[in-house]
């Protein structure tokens, strides 16, 4: 019902209402049961009378309805002139209100206030379960969930889809459509009907859509037990490494352990085989069938049995596992069989003794040790014996028959030497020797000497032939040099108990070496006088080494014998210095000879006068010679000169030589020109066939042949004898070529000369044939005009 209120002493024309028009929206989203809507909203009222003295003042009407109540804060007013006022009105909208838009009209002061209220009706939905566990589910079984899905607020219906969007077949829906009125709900069951798994955590997802309500989703997820299936069987490998000799025992035998897992949740029966035996060997399985539990592992002992003659190295036996419908595998176990091997020594010490000085150097002493392979199963290979220690070098040790491998369960013998070198000095000596095997090991060898001095009655017998050599007849300082080595050696073969160790290395090192000088000295001078300056410089230059080593052996603790070494010392030094001089001397002038024989030689080109020997070669050598020696003695005046010598022969040479091969190149090219230009090829041989031509190949092979001796005489007063015979070599088959050309161009001049005679007889022939024709036919002519 519609009431009004009126406005005392208003008219229309006297206010105004602002809004006109009110529009209100009402969302019902609240439960119904419980819903309440309303809404304040305000419009203005304002005196518009154009009189100032009038005070309008009126009504506001209200809208009481079943479902709607509209009520101003105010029911009248009263305005002055050009007053406003707000009015409040509260609207009450019941739940039960229906949807759509309705109209309401308020009378203001006899003006007309519109309201319309708008309503819409809204939907929701509410799932009772939007997570679903089955748990622990056999494959067997079907289990199934049931969810409510409600619509809350009351207001409308609701059209329902559910589809999957996650998860396999297994689960189903029903129904999966379907129409839920106003406040109402449905139930929905969800079904697993497991198929065969292979994993056990499974989930689904499902999508519930609405025409109206939004959305929503289920998630489902179930542990699903599988059916029992074999795992993976791993490869297992096993070294059996037999350790007593051949035939001591019967068998070796190890344990290995096969893991048999069960991947699923239920009960699974195996049994295990072997499939395929290695030779020598034999498998036992303790427990070869058996079950396994759900997700577990049972071991399954294997003993591996391989007899004493079993092949080294490695197999292989395969063992079957077969699990019937859980599945069937096989796996690989590697076996390798280690034969041993192994040696021992008959001794694992040597004592040689005491090793003496004899005729120039060390006696030496064998060992003969027996090795022995012991395990009787394979050879050991590649025996070698090493050492260490000061001067192992003296230890060598020689096979029996040059054997590299012991042979199974059998001996060989190895011999071990010592043989002392020159620098040996007396006193105790040990070395660590071994034995060593490529596949067997090592064995220590404990080696022990004791080194007595040198041979004195021999080397000073040595000595005293030494001064008789023309080195000591020229020299005074040799004889003295080796009257103080006898001296210290009749001094030391006195003394006891004889000079310290450090002496006696140095003792040994000076005798010696006293000796090697004079030995090498007189060498020197021998090879000088012979005309072999090359062997003299090199024997000068081991002397000069030599000497080296006196002066720095020549210090002695014991003061006696240092007199005496530094004796030797003095007139090894001065020796050499004399000898160095005198050879010297001897090679500078017979490098002056040759060198004004060479350059003689070379101007004139008659090499008639040079003897053997004489050639730039031979000339630069000694020169370089005579520059080595004043490098020893110090003069580096006179070795520069030797060096610009050395230079200027090498130079002569160089020149020689390019001369000779520019000639020789010359010689070839004149050749192969009369070849090209004077002979006609016939084959692969050319021939002078043109007589016209005969002048100028003989002019080139004349020129070539000069050119070569030229060539031969470079080389000759070059000193480069192997080139010279190579030139000698191709003059001399050039002039055989030359010869063979010139007798097979005789033949040819000859042939041309029987070609011509054989043309002219035969033109005479046919004249005298002619002639005698004509005088026929005139004789006959005449005859018949008769």
């Amino acid at each position: 019902m519609l009431s009004m209120l009126l406005c005392s002493g208003a008219k229309a024309a006297d206010i105004s209402v602002n809004p006109s028009t009110i529009d209100l929206s009402f969302s019902f989203n609240q439960p119904k049961s419980t819903a309440y809507y309303e809404d304040y909203s305000t419009f203005t009222i304002t005196n518009i009378n154009p009189d100032p003295n009038v005070t309008v003042s009126g009504s506001i009407g209200s809208v009481s309805t079943d479902t709607v109540t509209i009520t101003p804060d105010t029911s009248s007013f009263s305005l002055a002139y050009g007053e406003s006022t707000t009015i409040t009105l509260h609207t009450v909208v019941s739940p039960e209100t229906a949807e759509g838009l309705e109209t309401f009209t308020l009378d203001v002061g006899g003006e007309s206030l519109t309201v319309s209220i708008d309503v819409i009706y809204f939907a929701e939905i509410t799932v009772s379960d939007t997570q679903i566990d089955f748990g622990t589910v056999h494959r067997y079984d079907n289990p199934s969930r049931l969810v409510t899905i409600s619509e809350v607020l009351g207001y409308k219906d609701v059209t329902v889809t559910i589809s999957q969007t996650g998860g396999n077949e297994w689960v189903t829906v029903s129904p999966d459509a379907f129409v839920i009125p106003a406040g109402s709900s449905r139930d929905v069951t969800f079904e697993l009907s497991p198929g065969t798994p292979d994993h056990n955590d499974y989930s689904w997802t499902f999508s519930i859509s609405t025409d109206v309500a939004g959305s929503a989703s289920i998630k489902i997820d179930a542990y699903i037990l599988m059916p029992p299936k074999l795992g993976e069987l791993y490869d297992k490998s096993l070294t059996i490494s037999f350790d007593k000799k051949r035939g001591t025992v019967a068998t070796y035998e190890r344990t290995i352990d096969l893991m048999v897992r069960n991947e699923g949740d239920e009960t699974m029966n195996f049994e295990a085989r072997v499939i395929e035996l290695p030779a020598g060997i034999n498998i036992k399985i303790d427990n070869p069938s058996g079950s396994v539990a759900g997700k577990s592992t049972k071991k399954v002992k294997i003993r591996v049995i391989a007899f004493y003659d079993a092949p080294e190295g490695e197999q292989t036996a395969v063992i079957r596992v077969d699990a019937g419908s859980a599945g069937k595998k096989e796996t690989d176990i590697d076996i390798e069989i280690r034969w041993p091997v192994g040696f021992v020594l008959s001794h694992s010490s040597i004592d040689f003794g005491s090793l003496e000085f004899k005729e120039g150097v060390y006696e030496n002493r064998s060992y003969m040790i027996s090795l022995t392979e012991i395990y009787n199963y394979k050879s050991v290979r590649r025996i070698a014996f090493s050492k260490s220690g000061a001067h192992a070098d003296w230890l060598t040790a020689l096979k029996e028959d040059g054997f590299e491998d012991i042979p199974p369960g059998e001996s060989r013998n190895i011999t071990i030497t010592i043989q002392p070198g020159l620098e040996a000095v007396p006193g105790p000596y040990t070395w660590d020797g071994k034995i060593t095997s490529l596949n067997a090991g090592e064995k220590p060898l404990k080696i022990a000497a004791k080194i007595i001095p040198i041979n004195i009655s021999m080397t000073k017998s040595e000595f005293e032939d030494l001064r008789g050599s023309e080195l000591v007849a020229k020299f005074s300082q040799a004889d003295t040099a080796l009257q103080n080595a006898i001296y210290i050696l009749n001094r030391v073969e006195k003394e006891d108990p004889g000079p310290s160790s450090d002496d006696w290395k140095k003792l040994i090192v000076l005798i010696r070496s006293t000796g090697t000088l004079i030995t090498t000295l007189d060498k020197a001078l021998g090879s000088l006088e012979g005309g072999f300056f090359d062997e003299a410089v090199r024997e000068s230059v081991g002397a000069w080494v030599t000497s080296d080593t006196i002066v720095s052996h020549s210090e002695i603790w014991d003061e006696e014998i240092r007199s005496y070494a530094l004796n030797i010392r003095d007139a090894a030094t001065d020796l050499l210095d004399e000898v160095l001089h005198y050879e010297v001397g001897v090679i500078t002038s017979t490098a002056d000879d040759m060198s004004a024989s060479i350059r003689e030689a070379a101007e004139s080109g008659d090499i008639t006068h040079l003897e053997e020997g004489e050639d730039a070669n031979h000339a630069a050598r000694a020169y370089r010679n005579a520059e080595l020696i004043y490098t020893l003695l110090g003069n580096e005046a006179d070795r520069r000169d030797a060096r610009r010598n050395y230079e200027l022969m090498v130079s002569l040479h160089d020149d020689l030589v390019s001369d000779a091969g520019n000639l020789r190149f010359t010689a070839e090219r004149l050749v192969e020109d009369a070849k090209e230009e004077d002979f006609t090829a016939i084959g692969n041989r050319r021939i002078l066939l043109n007589p016209y031509n005969y002048d100028t190949a003989h002019e080139k092979y004349s020129t070539a042949i000069s050119h070569l001796e030229d060539a031969s005489k470079r080389y000759r007063i070059a000193g480069e004898m192997l080139l010279l015979e190579d030139t000698d070599k191709e003059r001399n088959d050039l002039e055989r070529e030359w010869l063979y050309l010139f007798m097979l161009f005789l033949i040819i001049s000859n042939a041309y000369a029987f070609l011509i005679l054989y043309a002219a007889l035969r033109i005479i022939k046919g004249t005298v044939h002619y002639l005698y024709d004509i005088r026929s036919e005139r004789d006959l002519g005449g005859f018949l005009l008769r």
